[in-house]
């Protein structure tokens, strides 16, 4: 199966939108279960979101449990899916992002955060030489 770059952003964007403190006590979050987020994506495939959340948690962009049938509880997003989601938020960066991806052929999502975090130190870098 292929991965789709724009289904993982929009997941990790929908997580990170509906992801609430449950507790203030012990500051414990929501949980998502993976089946329920297709339904939230509207424009991508059940196979495509499901997919997509199986790889974010492989490439640690996820925390999240395993349960039966490869269903998974979404406990969090990982330091690494923050700092992800960070650089590919807006959509100027994103369409960097995906323009110098595809330009090189980089098909994975290691090349797209490696990507991603490059586009964003050079923004970085030119404002402040500005």
């Amino acid at each position: 199966m292929r991965l789709n770059m724009d289904c993982i952003r929009a997941v990790l964007l929908w997580v990170e939108e509906n992801q609430k403190i449950e507790s203030i006590v012990n500051g414990e979050l929501n949980q998502f279960m993976s089946t329920q987020i297709p339904q939230h994506i509207e424009e991508y495939s059940a196979e495509d979101v499901l997919y997509s959340i199986r790889q974010m948690i492989y490439s640690g962009l996820l925390d999240a449990r395993v349960g039966t049938s490869e269903i998974y509880s979404i406990r969090d997003i990982t330091p690494k899916g923050h700092e992800f989601i960070g650089g590919i938020r807006s959509n100027d960066n994103w369409d960097k992002t995906k323009a110098v991806a595809k330009k090189a052929g980089a098909t994975t999502l290691g090349a797209v955060i490696n990507i991603s975090s490059k586009i964003v130190a050079e923004i970085i870098k030119s404002t402040l030489m500005g």
